[in-house]
């Protein structure tokens, strides 16, 4: 068995697979790192931080990350952006359910509004949203 964060996002990915409304705008175009001439829209991993929580009686996990909307041509690509962005709030915020980590407890998966950007990417090209997530594994 991998690490819990390591699992964590083997079960985001999962989950934002199998989401119709994630499904709806990047099909299974889900990665942590994108291949070389990827089809857009897609969405990507950014930052992925875990930290050890310690209480009296055990230690958990808190994993602060954020996921990426990339989206192209600029013509269309801030509203397909945008979707993708809604998208993958709706399918994991609050919604621990959804997401199976492998020799965990999903306790809390939350999108943290606060955290939250976009804009035209660095290519000038392409569009590109960030959401930033919390997740609490026991």
């Amino acid at each position: 068995m991998a690490a819990p964060e390591i699992e964590l996002l083997y079960g985001i990915v999962a989950a934002l697979r199998a989401d119709a409304g994630v499904g709806d705008v990047v099909g299974d175009r889900i990665y942590d790192e994108v291949p070389q001439g990827a089809t857009f829209p897609y969405i990507k991993f950014g930052n992925f931080a875990p930290s050890p929580v310690r209480t009296d009686c055990t230690t958990s996990t808190l994993v602060t990350f954020s996921l990426e909307a990339h989206s192209r041509p600029t013509a269309a690509g801030r509203t397909q952006a945008l979707m993708a962005a809604a998208a993958m709030a709706a399918a994991l915020s609050d919604n621990e359910d959804a997401v199976t980590v492998a020799g965990s407890t999903l306790v809390r998966l939350q999108w943290m509004p606060g955290a939250a950007t976009g804009g035209v990417d660095a290519d000038g090209e392409s569009y590109m949203e960030i959401r930033g997530f919390e997740a609490l594994l026991d």
